[in-house]
């Protein structure tokens, strides 16, 4: 039986228990350098998701829209993310 299971706390990873600690010093604001971290893994997810759609493309032959829409809306999203973080930061500042 887990610790949750038996209705005790769950205990974060050390990692996001620092982020957390980092985040609460800061006024609840996520570091800069988080968010670019977060736009480079999500810029290396689109890059990896082109590459596949080009990749089966080639493969099959055929060149469907839907794995296009898929790559088109990871970039849609990870640009929403990236500038509402950054919005939050200017704002807090």
């Amino acid at each position: 039986m887990t610790k949750a299971a038996a209705g005790g706390k769950v205990e974060e990873a050390p990692v996001v228990a620092r982020l957390r600690e980092r985040a609460q010093r800061r006024g609840g604001v996520l570091p800069a350098s988080i968010i670019g971290l977060l736009d480079q893994l999500l810029l290396v997810l689109l890059i990896v998701e082109l590459l596949y759609t080009v990749h089966v493309s080639f493969r099959e032959h055929v060149l469907t829209a839907p794995p296009f829409l898929l790559v088109a809306l990871i970039a849609a999203v990870r640009r929403i993310l990236v500038l509402t973080a950054e919005a939050d930061i200017t704002k807090k500042h």
